[in-house]
């Protein structure tokens, strides 16, 4: 088994994502057909925020760190993940029950707006002007979302249960 919860000196943006992959398991990974997940045994948040995830391990199914994976493991995690989003194709749950359309889309100058911050200088200009092109033009962009096909589940940046 893995155990995975937040180190102390973690960032408190950074512990909401283990938040919301607790919220993956509990919604998306049970409604999952089996085998293309890892188990999980327990996946908790605590009323105080705290959160913890007890996982089936992989660690040796790729071989033998340092040496890297054959490839036809690699090929086989690629399958994985394909089967993965073929499952969630077109699924009458996206945006109903499991994750949500246009969620982060109003808070996305926001979000970007402080995650520049916290970069500081270590964000090219050209690397923010990339990501202001894509706050413009994400309404535009946000017209296939909103038509609920050609959609799966797309864990994202925050590891949450969002479609797209």
């Amino acid at each position: 088994m893995f155990f995975k919860a937040p180190r102390d000196d973690v960032d408190q943006v950074l512990r909401e994502y283990g938040r919301k992959e607790v919220t993956f398991y509990d919604v998306v990974a049970v409604a999952t057909p089996a085998g293309l997940l890892p188990r999980c045994y327990e996946a908790v948040v605590e009323p105080a925020g705290d959160w913890h995830l007890m996982l089936e391990d992989l660690t040796l199914s790729l071989g033998e760190w340092p040496i890297p994976p054959s490839t036809e493991r690699l090929d086989a995690v690629v399958a994985a993940h394909a089967r993965f989003h073929a499952a969630w194709w077109d699924d009458e749950r996206l945006g109903v029950s499991v994750g949500a359309f246009d969620r982060h889309l109003a808070a996305l100058p926001k979000d970007f707006a402080a995650f520049a911050d916290r970069l500081g200088d270590r964000l090219s200009a050209e690397r923010k002007e990339v990501y202001e092109r894509l706050i413009t033009a994400a309404p535009r962009l946000i017209g296939r979302y909103r038509s609920h096909r050609d959609l799966t589940i797309s864990r994202g940046m925050a590891a949450s249960a969002t479609c797209g």
